[in-house]
């Protein structure tokens, strides 16, 4: 699990004390409620604007994804697909070509 930082763009300050300093390249991410850094998802007033935030201060939206199961619908029609061989394939074709005639 990947723990809540203030540099992402969800994250917001309950208190409206974050703000970002650079200096040089260096960026950091200041709270004027504390006078230190910003602890990001550690802190009480930390929020999400997606509602991914954990109690624990991890991020939900940084967890893999699960793939969703397969419907009954999708499981019959996997099963409704048949394999057929060469000898049965010029035979269905014949008969499709003998229906056609009639």
């Amino acid at each position: 699990m990947k723990k809540c930082q203030a540099n992402c763009k969800f994250f917001r300050c309950a208190r409206k004390s974050l703000e970002i300093r650079r200096t040089g390249r260096k960026v950091e991410y200041y709270c004027r409620w504390v006078g230190d850094l910003c602890e990001g998802g550690g802190c009480t007033y930390a929020t999400c604007v997606k509602h991914a935030l954990r109690s624990d201060g991890t991020c939900s939206l940084a967890e893999p994804k699960r793939k969703p199961r397969r419907t009954i619908r999708e499981r019959k029609e996997s099963e409704e697909k048949v394999r057929l061989g060469t000898k049965a394939l010029k035979k269905f074709k014949e008969y499709e070509k003998f229906i056609e005639e009639m």
